[in-house]
């Protein structure tokens, strides 16, 4: 039995630009682990099982239905796990070639209609060094649920290992009862407001038209360049104290002031992130 959900408001933009565009990359959320110790190959895959029917987001494909994005939540997920053995390699080809193949699974396509959104590679460099490759799409996750994702890892594998009870609290929620409860919330009254809000503030605005550097490429690369500014010992001091009496991330509070820099000269496409809403535990799959 399949279940569907209308997807959360921000994943059906998601959703939306990879299906027009399905090899848009920069959706992906990987991460690297270097595990020390023979890794136990049935425990780990009987991991990410448990993994997979802990969180109904590692087990979600997003379909369209009448021209609208829904969710489809399986009943079970079989998650696979690749696994190359490296173990004849000299130590410096080891580590080049896994350099090499993160760059390349950092790139995996997702295909969202079908799933699986988790890809899972494991690469045995020595008897008892390894590493696991994980690769999702932002659409089901970001850094903040692959941190849980990797938290549970540990404690599921760990358990299965020495056969032991696996101590991890139910899940209240999942990310498809969000989903539903912002989709109710957010109509009538609330979407009005929000909306006259951003009507006045975006009267008579006119779309600048600023000369680049370069002629713009018929398909983007998506190769950006970055710049490093250091912030003074003052400022990093004042900061800290800023976080501590308001809690938040630091990003919370330093792009607003870069984004005001923007608006002096353009309007730039704004995203708002909805997480008023029922909070209990993380969830993987919790984009907030």
């Amino acid at each position: 039995m399949y279940l569907s959900f209308p997807p959360l408001l921000l994943n059906s933009d998601c959703g939306l630009l990879t299906s027009l565009l399905p090899v848009i990359l920069y959706y992906n959320v990987t991460t690297a682990l270097r595990l020390t110790g023979e890794v136990n190959l049935a425990a780990l895959t009987a991991t990410f099982t448990a993994i997979g029917n802990r969180h109904e987001a590692l087990r979600t494909r997003f379909a369209a239905v009448e021209g609208e994005p829904v969710q489809v939540i399986a009943p079970s997920v079989d998650i696979p796990m690749n696994r190359l053995d490296w173990r004849q390699f000299t130590p410096g080809e080891r580590e080049a070639e896994a350099t090499r193949l993160a760059a390349v699974e950092s790139e995996f396509p997702f295909n969202l209609a079908t799933g699986p959104l988790l890809r899972v590679t494991l690469l045995q460099l020595e008897d008892a060094h390894s590493i696991l490759l994980l690769n999702m799409h932002h659409i089901i996750s970001d850094d903040w649920s692959m941190g849980v994702l990797v938290q549970e890892l540990g404690t599921i594998y760990r358990a299965l290992v020495e056969n032991c009870p696996v101590l991890l609290p139910e899940l209240p929620l999942q990310y498809a009862d969000f989903s539903e409860w912002q989709r109710e919330w957010f109509q009538g009254e609330v979407l009005e407001q929000q909306l006259g809000y951003w009507r006045q503030q975006l009267r008579g605005i006119v779309p600048l038209n600023l000369p680049g550097d370069y002629p713009k490429p018929g398909t983007p690369s998506y190769q950006g360049g970055s710049q490093v500014l250091e912030l003074s010992q003052p400022l990093m001091a004042a900061l800290k104290v800023f976080f501590r009496v308001h809690p938040m991330f630091g990003q919370s509070a330093l792009i607003p002031p870069y984004k005001s820099r923007f608006f002096t000269f353009m309007v730039i496409r704004l995203t708002i992130n909805f997480s008023d809403g029922p909070r209990t535990l993380p969830r993987s799959g919790d984009r907030s």
